[in-house]
């Protein structure tokens, strides 16, 4: 049956399948041909790969991009060896020094800043941008939206699926998670989807919420350079990426309470472990600020016949 366990399992690893071929293509064909694809295979030794990272690196490419792009060569390779071309791989030569994973404090807006944002985007991206900014939804998730998704009585959303660009090719698959979740929605929000249900969203259940001018699913790309980037201009701000929004999402909603666990099922991750991983740091400056508010609670109660205020009692 096309909507079994089995078969949502078979379609996601399909498209993973495509975009990992997809993201394979794309290493080959500039990160290593233009390097190394006139060498010979028999030529090549450690010292040669390790120039070709060397190169890579001072060019600016990501440690994650880098190994990436090793990887790939490692199994090419690998095949040489198999056939009897070559006797070992030089790539998997423990000489061979690839560049660390440096692991970087997510970057988040302030709520204001993401309003500022969504203010310069034209109708009706800019409640897509609010969204993304509330809810934390990841790009593909938002622009798989249907209207079957929204539910205005509950104010939350069901997340479902999610829209993966494969060249230029648009695929409706799974989540990231391969799993379903409801993601609530502020009230703010909620009152303007059904606004936007009511004038922008065919009466189907399997309309989309958000589509290009011409009526057609949203490409990442396009979005960005047609409505992202002139709206960072108008807002004064520098360039950054949408993802920047799914992170602002969740410091909000750390700084407005949300534990680790309701973070993970909102966000859609595997673990809560993870969600700490990401935004422990924000969740130290929670503790920091409650440790505060906590002397507060404590000099009041020194103070014989004083009760702390109400909010503070909540604490």
């Amino acid at each position: 049956m096309a909507g079994s366990v089995s078969a949502r399992i078979a379609s996601a690893r399909e498209l993973r399948t495509r975009q990992t071929r997809a993201s394979y293509r794309g290493l080959i064909d500039v990160r290593i041909l233009p390097y190394l694809g006139r060498r010979q295979v028999a030529s090549l030794a450690p010292s040669d790969i390790q120039r070709w990272v060397n190169e890579l690196t001072s060019e600016g490419l990501s440690s994650s991009r880098i190994r990436q792009a090793h990887i790939v060569l490692g199994m090419a390779l690998d095949a040489a060896v198999h056939d009897g071309i070559v006797a070992r791989n030089p790539a998997r030569r423990s000489g061979v020094r690839l560049p660390k994973l440096e692991r970087r404090q997510p970057v988040f807006l302030e709520p204001e800043v993401t309003e500022r944002i969504a203010a310069a985007c034209p109708q009706p991206y800019d409640l897509l941008v609010r969204l993304l900014g509330t809810t934390g939804l990841r790009w593909g998730e938002a622009v798989a939206l249907r209207r079957r998704s929204v539910d205005l009585l509950g104010r939350r959303l069901l997340i479902s699926e999610s829209l993966a660009e494969v060249g230029r090719e648009l695929t409706f698959g799974p989540t990231k998670s391969h799993a379903e979740r409801v993601v609530p929605l502020t009230a703010s929000v909620a009152a303007a989807l059904e606004a936007h249900l009511d004038d922008c969203v065919g009466s189907n259940p399997r309309a989309l919420m958000f589509t290009s001018p011409k009526g057609h699913a949203l490409r990442y790309t396009n979005f960005r350079r047609e409505v992202w980037a002139p709206a960072l201009r108008a807002a004064k701000m520098p360039k950054v990426g949408l993802h920047v929004l799914r992170h602002s999402a969740a410091s909000a909603m750390i700084r407005a309470g949300a534990s680790p666990k309701a973070l993970q099922t909102i966000l859609g991750h595997q673990s809560a472990g993870f969600t700490l991983s990401v935004y422990g740091h924000v969740f130290e400056q929670d503790v920091a600020a409650l440790a505060e508010r906590l002397e507060t609670v404590m000099a009041a109660t020194r103070n014989e016949g004083e009760t702390p205020p109400r909010d503070l009692r909540a604490v």
